[in-house]
Formats: C-alpha cells, structure tokens, sequence
C-alpha cells in the first residue's frame, strides 16, 4: 500500500479553437460559447460534490490542462479556482499551472489569469518556425510567440516553453535553432517532447499513406541528445527524461506523476489516480455534463486496479522517468521492499547493458538509458 502524503489535482478543459494535427488527448472544437459555460458549471459542481471525499487531502499543485484552458474568461477561472481553494486544503506555497496557446493569450488576458491565482503558464509553442506550426496545424504564428513571451515577462516569474522534435524533414539544425530560441525568451522550464502520432490523427493517416515519412530512430536519438547537451550548456538542468529546469523551477505537478503519487482528475476524460486504482471520467463532454447536472458526478472507469506488485512496477517506471532516479531507502520505506533483491535480475541486466547505474543510494538510467528507457520498463513490466 501506498503511504500517501499530497495529491495534485488536474482540470480538463477539452475545448479548442481547433484540434492539432497530432493531437490524441480529448479535445473538441468549441463552436458554441454556452456549451463551455455548461461544462465549467458542471466542473465547479463535481468538485464541490467530490470535495466530501477529499476534505482531508492536502493539495500541492492544481494543472489546468486541455484543450485550450487559456479559453476561460476570467470569470470562469475565478470561480473554478475559488471553489477548489474554498472546498480544498490548498497549500499556500501550492504550484498552480495553466496551459495555454500563444495565440489565445494577450496582456490583459494574462493579468486576469494571474489574479485568479495561477502562477504558472505552460505555453504551447512546439515550434518557433511557420512551416513547422502550419505541418503540426497549430494556429499560432512565431509573433504570437514573441508577444506573448514579451507580456509573460511582465506578469510571471514562472512559465513553461513546450516543443516537439522528430518531425518529418526537420533537420538537427532545425532544432537546435528552435532550442535556441526557446532559451532566448529566457523560460524557467522547458519540455521537449519527441513526436508520437497516433493512427486515428491527422499527421497519423498522412504517415499512414506515405504523404509523410517520419525520422529514423538513430536521427532522433541524435536529436534528443544533442537537446540534453545544448540545455544543460546553457544552465537548465535534466531533471526527467523530456523536462529541463532551471534551479528550483522543477514541475511540482509532473514530479507528482513521476513519484506515483495520488492525484484527482475533474472534467471529462480527467483521470484520478487513487486508492491504487486509476480512474477516468465520462470522456464525452455532453454525457459528462448530462451526469453531473443529474448526480454531481461523472460516471467513472475503473481503468486498472494494482495488486502490491503493479504498484511497484509502476513506481519503478515512473521513479526512473527522473535523472536522479529512486532512492532505495525511500522505496524500502514507501513499498516494504528492496528494490535491488525483489528486481536483481533485471536490474544486473540493465546495469550490464550499460542502461541502468546505482551510486549513492539511487538507481537511475545511464545517459544511453534515457532514449532506450521503453525497453528498461518493459523488462520490469515482464
């Protein structure tokens, strides 16, 4: 059993001005400004009906993701933000991130959301170059990016730069110039995430047809390494496999993730992690809002309930996502469990292989690890 300390909590917004090209999360479209205030009145009233499960629970981060949360007026993200902290045991020092488009966002708009009480913006930019965002179908434009990033340092000491390496035809310099520029509009974090498409998305069926060929595995393990290489030359630590920090602006939320913690999910298709079980909401936003007009809840699934040795697993797949790894004693501590005798044959594997280490008390993947890390998991998946 899992010995519990705070939880993170996780809004989704499944509304955008229009879906990406590789994008697999719950997203619609949003054709109708009602349907949105349907859904947020829905939101507020899980959360406060929830709210009786959880009254006790210590809350250290809240992510808004999406979609595009940065959709929300003011108003609705007043009133989503004071219903958690007046029906939740908000920390003071909590990290309270919002994911927003380039596009959707302009000065006025970003000191409404950082009165509401977010202090910390995700900002979707994938890519600093046109022909870039035009193949991923973002509707943003670079000097979106650059007045956005431009308004952002006048309201938040706090933002997160997203990007997405692998596209078909981009070139090593491609991306180096994009990390580049990312670093220029001096961010606090950075997440570069490799492109993965998905058979039902627009990219997806293009690669499917041969209209687009993806890079070869060898190029983008290049790619990724030469990331690592160039962030931490100009001061951002690694601190998991596709994040980089500068000093103390570690992901509080994503560390919640990647320490399998608990955390509770709200809004259609939200999934919650708790009492070993990972549940997910009603993923069809019109069902969702017809449940909790009638109940105060979304219908849920049970997506997977863990057995002792599932939790362990999963605590190990996840720990070994951070560079630092796992801390042995805190395993012992957390699980009952030594993590290099119940795993010793996998671990001496890996370790042998040169995709595992330990020192100091961690166990951790090797450098050559971090882009071979599916491999590490599935040999303790069995």
């Amino acid at each position: 059993m899992i010995k519990e300390t705070k939880k993170g909590i996780y809004i989704h917004i499944p509304f955008c001005v229009q879906k990406c090209f590789y994008c697999d999360f719950y997203s619609v479209s949003l054709k109708d400004e009602e349907i949105l205030n349907d859904y947020l009145k829905c939101l507020i009233y899980e959360l406060k009906t929830k709210s009786q499960d959880f009254s006790y629970t210590s809350i250290e981060s809240i992510y808004i993701g999406g979609g595009t949360p940065s959709l929300l007026s003011s108003d609705q993200l007043n009133m989503m933000l004071n219903t958690i902290k007046n029906y939740y045991k908000v920390d003071s020092n909590s990290e309270i991130t919002m994911e927003a488009n380039p596009q959707s966002l302009d000065l006025t708009k970003l000191i409404s959301i950082k009165q509401a009480g977010v202090n910390r913006i995700s900002l979707g930019v994938q890519s600093f170059f046109s022909k870039e965002l035009e193949l991923l179908g973002r509707i943003h434009s670079t000097k979106d990016i650059y007045n956005v990033v431009e308004n952002l340092h006048k309201t938040f000491d706090n933002f997160n730069i997203d990007l997405i390496y692998g596209l078909p035809n981009q070139s090593l310099n491609d991306w180096i110039k994009n990390l580049k520029l990312a670093i220029d509009c001096s961010p606090k974090h950075i997440s570069t995430y490799l492109l993965q498409l998905e058979p039902n998305t627009v990219l997806g069926k293009k690669v499917e047809k041969n209209e687009l060929q993806l890079l070869d595995q060898l190029f983008e393990s290049q790619m990724y390494y030469k990331c690592i290489e160039y962030l931490q030359s100009n001061s951002f630590k690694h601190y998991e496999i596709s994040n980089f920090a500068c000093s103390g602006f570690e992901s509080k939320h994503n560390l919640i993730y990647w320490d399998a913690r608990y955390y509770l999910g709200f809004g259609a298709g939200a999934v919650s992690f708790i009492d070993n079980k990972r549940i997910m909401n009603e993923t069809n936003y019109i069902n969702y809002i017809d449940q909790v007009n009638k109940t105060g809840r979304s219908k849920e699934q049970i997506l997977e309930t863990m057995t002792e040795d599932e939790l362990l697993v999963d605590a190990i797949i996840l720990g070994l996502r951070k560079t630092k790894g796992i801390n042995r004693s805190d395993f012992l501590n957390r699980f009952n469990q030594d993590i290099l005798v119940k795993y010793k044959k996998i671990i001496d594997k890996c370790i042998e292989n040169n995709l595992l280490n330990y020192k100091d008390g961690y166990l951790f993947l090797t450098k050559e690890g971090y882009f071979l890390s599916n491999s590490v998991f599935c040999q303790f998946l069995g």
